[in-house]
Order: structure tokens, then C-alpha cells, then sequence
């Protein structure tokens, strides 16, 4: 046996270490799973989150939800905005072109092939309130058919059509039409055109990394876990219809699937009922909600040599088994905030939920106070009212039935306590520093004196540094790694060419130009920060670059100009920059072929010359005429200024003196 080859176990010894390994994750995880069920609850602001008495007020806060849904926009807009998701940059020079073939390749994948927004969504949203987000990938390979009837393709059209690349005749049938013609004498004759009629088939193959965010109820792996590609065992648990495990699978598996599934329902057989009693029973075959089966797709290491393992079961059959070709769990689990050694830390939920208990206990009782201020309770005699129409004619206009001059007494109510509201605030404040999200955060207070943007824009910077340590850890645990293994899949899996239009410029990708051995570092978080806040970023570097360049100080080239105001035309959100400026390198490229044009003499045809000096001028590369900004104003010696003309007014500032004569002179 060859010492990289995993020794060959009995099926029953796979299957027997794969249950075992999940037996054991679910009972690590019962706590974990009961406080993700809990989280849920509190998310939705479920009145059983706190007991209430019957005929009491159910009225329940949301401050796990708002603090969700407070922090997940500024999750996404660093992670998901702008043109470019990440950015690569090579290790060395001689990466330079794979890099930027790589760093194009992935974009695409992750804007186009994947739904990276909706993707990054189901992550961080798990991660807020569950303790722990996870996404898959894998290399994903399709092919599709397209069928297409044609009528009356003639000899050429149809024979185009059969050397298609990729294209299948499926049917085919020939006619002969008869048409008119102008014969020697241009005198018309009848003659024979023969036409095709064909149904071509077009196959269309793809191939990319698939991405998928993974329920976090759905995936196990040891507590104990620190990082999720030295885990010893990982599973994904994954729903299948029947036809789905028959087409991945085959016939055989699915009848030994369904088999075993009517056996769990039979109360016949003990023996597999019991098999997986402590594993939930029938449920961890099927699924209770729509009957679809549970495979357990299981990550390991081969127990003699360490070769990493990947296989599927389903019940105690065995689907598939063979090594893993990713070479770890191709899984990343990130979480909001971290303990030291190990991957789940804790979530919103561990943070906020004794506040959100205490608030709506709080929050019932000042409602009640209310419901029992507007509704009081009265006190009567039964024998000198009528006690029906007291309870039932409840509206207004009611008549209530009474003997003599009598009439119930109404409760003394005192009003809510001022302390109450004093707590109350208390209960935010609280609030504001456990769950990392406080009301500056949310929009700036008002009662606070910020008047200067700079002031209100630190207010609320100070209030989002728990976001940005969650922002980190996301990129260092997660998004990051991830990149960087969509990079490997592209260069260990791509079979085919592609192209990619970037920046009105359409690049070939193939399989050869992004091979090389280099080292990736991955810049994430492209989208940080305001916009507006960008914008003034970009127009006050702009004005430096000004300064440096009228000091004659040599720190500043046309492509750090062009780089600045290609950033700050994105944060406007125009995505068209090539319309509004040019890359210093096509000026430089044109330039260079003119002064070619020029020394090869090409300038002396009149034509060509005329052509040349129209492409100069566009570019502004024409030379000044002579004499012209000779002295310090910028005119020819002798040569006056224009007079200053007068400034325009703005349109919300109009002219109220009329100057001249005029009729009323």
C-alpha cells in the first residue's frame, strides 16, 4: 500500500465512525442549539420570552432585532459595496499579470456567478444572532442544453451552423424551392434553391466557485474547534428529494435510502429505531417538515496517515466515500465576538438578552398601568345594579340598570411614578454599552450640542468600535480566508477560457495566464466608510496634489491624480469613470505612437498630419503657440488682460437694481 494512501476500512467501520463523531457533536451542541432556539425568540419578540399573567399586557421589545438590523447595514456596505468586492496584490513583480487576471477572475465570480450580497446577508445574520455564520465552496461545473429550430437556412448558413463549436444537428430536413432568376438574356428563368430546415442542439458548459451560506443549525464540528481546517471532524447536513439522491447518488442508494426509511416507520423494527434513538430517531433520516432525506455530508482524516476524507451517508447507508479534494472542510465559520481558542464566541443574544427581559417585564408593567388608568375597576353592591349590563354594555352610550340612586364607585389610580421613566433610561444606557450598538450609532442624538459635521461624525465613530473589532474579525476569520481559497479553486480547477469586460476593456482569462506561484495578500473592506466622507477625503487630496505640484515638489505623478479622481467619481456613484477621466497610460501610449508617426515622416501626407494634430488636440497634447505665457500673467509681452467680467449671480440670489436707461431711464 502506498504510504499516501488511505487504508481501506468495511463500510460498516465508516459509517460506525462518522455516527459516532456526530453523536457526540449533537450532545456538545444541545446547549449551543437551545440558545440559537431562544435567540430566534427573541429576535421575533415572542411574548413568552418573559411570562405574563392571562388578561395582562403581551407587549414585548425588540432590541435584539433592532441591534441585528442596526449593525448588519454597516457589515454589508464594507464587504459588499463599490465595483470591486476584494482586491489581490502580488508578492512579487513577476505576479503582476497573473494577479490582475486573478484579481478580475474573482470579482466576476462573486458579483456575477454568486449572489455575494444576499450570500454575506444569510452569514453575518447567522453570526449576529446565533453565536456562529458559515459559507461553503466548492468548484461547481455545469452544463446546460439549448435547442433551437431553423427554417430555410441556405447551403452556407446551414453548413455555418454544423461547424459551430459545440453545436449538435439533431434533426435535419432539406427542400427544394423553386425561384426566379435572371438568366444570360436577362430574361428571368425558373430554377431549383434548396433550403434546410434543422434543430440544433448548443451546449453551454460553465465553471466557478460556488458559494453558499450554510444554516448554522446544519453544520457540527467539536467545541472545542480553533479553526475550522484542523477541525477533526466537520459535518454539513444537507436536505435531498428523493430524485436528487437517485441523479447524485444512483437508483441503488436511493432504494437502500427508502428502504431504511419505511423500516424507521414500521414498529416492527426495533433495531434501527433504537440505532438512532440518541441521534433523533427517525428525524435524522428524514425531515419533519417536508419529508425530504437528511445526508450527512462528513470531513475528516484518515486514522493511519492523516489523508483528508470526505463522505456522505445517510442513515447507516453509505451514498459515497473518497478523499477530500479540497484537502480540508471547505467550510469558514466566523463569529461576532470571539473567545481566545476556539471558533464560537458569543452572539447579540448572549448580550442583550437579560435587558430585553428586564425591559419588557418593565415595559407590561407601565402598559398595564395605563390599561388600568383608562379602564378602572369599580366597586358595587350586585343588589342595587345590574350586574350584566355593567360587564357586558362596555361602550359608550351604554345604559346600566340600577335600584335607587346608586352608582358604582370607580378604583383610586396614582399616576406612574416618575422613577420608572428614570429607570427606564437607565435600561437603554445599559443597553447602549452591552449590545455595541447605541443611539448615536443609530442617528445623532439631538440633545446633544454637535453642531459641527467633524463632532457628530466623531460621536458616532467613537459609538462604532465594537462594529469595527466585529469587521476584523469577520475579514481575519472569514471573508479573507475565503478569497484566498477562491483563488486556489481557480488555479487548481479552470479548464476553460473566458472573458471579462472591466472598465470598457474586455480581458481573456485562461487557465495559464493565473497559474504562478505567489503570495496573495487580500485587501478587504473596499466599501469602508461614508461616501459623502470619501468625497471630501478625495477633493482635499486633490488640493494637496495642487499645492505640491505649484511647489515644483516632485511627489506627485499623473497616475496618483488619475487614481485619486477615479475614487472620487465611484463615491459620487458613477460607475462609467472612463467617460469622465482618461488613464495616464493610454495618453502616454497615444503620445508615444504619434512621436513614431512623426520620425518615420508620416506627418508629411497632408491627411495623416491632419488626423495626428485632431488626435493631439483631444488629448491636449498640442504645443502652445509661440510667445504665449510669457510673463507672470500668462499673456504675450505687450499684451493686456481682458477685463475681469461679472460675476453671475446664483439662481437663488437674482439681480433687484436694473442698471442702464431703459424706458423708465
Amino acid at each position: 500500500m502506498a504510504k499516501d494512501e488511505p487504508k481501506k476500512y468495511s463500510d460498516d467501520d465508516e459509517i460506525d465512525y462518522c455516527l459516532t463523531q456526530i453523536k457526540k457533536i449533537k450532545e456538545e451542541q444541545k446547549t449551543l442549539n437551545t440558545d440559537r432556539a431562544d435567540a430566534m425568540k427573541f429576535y421575533r419578540a415572542e411574548p413568552e420570552i418573559v411570562e405574563c399573567a392571562a388578561g395582562r399586557s403581551k407587549a414585548t421589545t425588540t432590541d435584539l432585532m433592532d441591534c441585528v438590523e442596526w449593525i448588519k447595514p454597516s457589515l454589508l456596505e464594507v464587504f459588499a459595496s463599490g465595483d470591486q468586492f476584494v482586491s489581490l496584490d502580488p508578492g512579487g513583480e513577476e505576479d503582476t499579470v497573473a494577479v490582475e487576471k486573478q484579481n478580475l477572475l474573482v470579482n466576476q465570480q462573486l458579483k456575477v456567478k454568486n449572489n455575494w450580497f444576499m450570500i454575506l446577508h444569510d452569514w453575518f445574520d447567522d453570526m449576529l444572532k446565533l453565536k456562529t455564520g458559515a459559507v461553503k465552496y466548492q468548484w461547481f461545473e455545469s452544463t446546460e442544453f439549448i435547442d433551437k429550430d431553423y427554417t430555410e437556412l441556405t447551403d452556407d448558413e446551414y453548413m455555418a451552423k454544423e461547424m459551430e463549436k459545440d453545436c449538435e444537428v439533431l434533426a435535419h430536413t432539406e427542400n427544394s424551392v423553386a425561384q426566379m432568376v435572371t438568366g444570360p438574356m436577362g430574361l428571368p428563368m425558373p430554377t431549383q434553391v434548396r433550403t434546410h430546415n434543422a434543430t440544433i442542439r448548443k451546449t453551454v458548459r460553465d465553471e466557478y466557485p460556488l458559494i453558499e451560506a450554510c444554516p448554522a443549525e446544519d453544520i457540527g464540528y467539536p467545541l472545542k474547534t480553533r479553526d475550522v481546517k484542523d477541525a477533526m471532524f466537520f459535518y454539513h447536513r444537507i436536505p435531498y428529494e428523493q430524485w436528487e439522491i437517485e441523479k447524485r447518488y444512483g437508483k441503488k442508494i436511493l432504494e437502500k435510502v427508502k428502504g431504511l426509511s419505511e423500516a424507521m416507520h414500521e414498529d416492527t423494527d426495533e433495531v434501527h429505531r433504537e440505532r438512532f434513538s440518541d441521534l433523533g430517531g427517525e428525524h435524522f433520516i428524514t425531515s419533519k417538515d417536508d419529508g425530504r432525506l437528511w445526508v450527512y455530508e462528513c470531513y475528516y482524516k484518515d486514522k493511519e496517515n492523516g489523508t483528508p476524507m470526505v463522505a456522505e451517508v445517510c442513515g447507516d447507508v453509505k451514498c459515497s466515500v473518497g478523499k477530500n479534494k479540497y484537502r480540508k472542510p471547505p467550510f469558514h465559520v466566523i463569529t461576532p465576538i470571539k473567545m481566545a481558542h476556539r471558533v464560537a464566541g458569543f452572539s447579540l443574544y448572549d448580550l442583550i438578552k437579560e435587558i430585553q427581559k428586564i425591559r419588557t417585564a418593565l415595559l407590561r408593567q407601565i402598559m398595564d398601568n395605563v390599561y388600568f388608568a383608562n379602564n378602572r375597576r369599580y366597586f358595587g353592591d350586585p343588589n342595587r345594579m345590574n350586574v350584566d349590563d355593567y360587564l357586558n354594555n362596555n361602550f359608550p352610550g351604554a345604559l346600566v340598570r340600577t335600584t335607587g340612586d346608586y352608582s358604582p364607585k370607580p378604583e383610586e389610580k396614582s399616576p406612574i411614578p416618575q422613577d420608572v421613566f428614570a429607570f427606564w433610561e437607565m435600561l437603554n444606557v445599559e443597553k447602549d454599552y452591552h449590545s455595541g450598538v447605541p443611539r448615536s450609532f443609530q442617528g445623532v442624538n439631538p440633545n446633544v450640542l454637535n453642531k459641527t459635521w467633524r463632532g457628530q461624525n466623531q460621536q458616532i465613530g467613537q459609538a462604532s468600535q465594537r462594529v469595527s473589532m466585529m469587521i476584523r474579525l469577520i475579514s481575519e476569520m472569514g471573508v479573507a480566508p475565503l478569497i484566498s481559497d477562491i483563488v486556489d479553486l481557480n488555479i487548481r480547477f479552470l479548464k476553460k477560457p473566458t472573458m471579462i469586460r472591466y472598465m470598457n476593456t474586455w480581458n481573456e482569462i485562461t487557465p495559464d495566464n493565473i497559474v504562478g506561484k505567489y503570495d496573495v495578500i487580500v485587501n478587504v473592506g473596499l466599501g469602508t466608510g461614508n461616501k459623502d466622507q470619501m468625497i471630501i477625503y478625495m477633493q482635499q487630496l486633490l488640493g494637496l496634489y495642487l499645492q505640491a505640484a505649484n511647489a515644483q515638489i516632485g511627489v506627485v505623478t499623473p497616475i496618483n491624480v488619475y487614481n485619486a479622481m477615479k475614487e472620487l467619481i465611484k463615491a459620487m456613484g458613477i460607475r462609467n469613470v472612463g467617460d469622465f477621466v482618461t488613464e495616464p497610460k493610454f495618453t502616454q501610449t497615444v503620445m508615444a505612437l504619434l512621436m513614431t508617426l512623426q520620425q518615420m515622416g508620416a506627418a508629411s501626407n497632408p491627411q495623416i498630419g491632419q488626423m495626428m494634430q485632431a488626435i493631439a488636440g483631444q488629448l491636449g497634447m498640442l504645443p502652445k503657440p509661440a510667445g504665449a505665457g510669457a510673463n507672470d500673467k500668462g499673456t504675450a509681452p505687450g499684451q493686456e488682460m481682458p477685463p475681469t467680467p461679472e460675476t453671475p449671480q446664483s439662481p437663488g440670489e437674482p439681480r433687484t437694481q436694473i442698471t442702464g436707461g431703459g424706458f423708465f431711464g
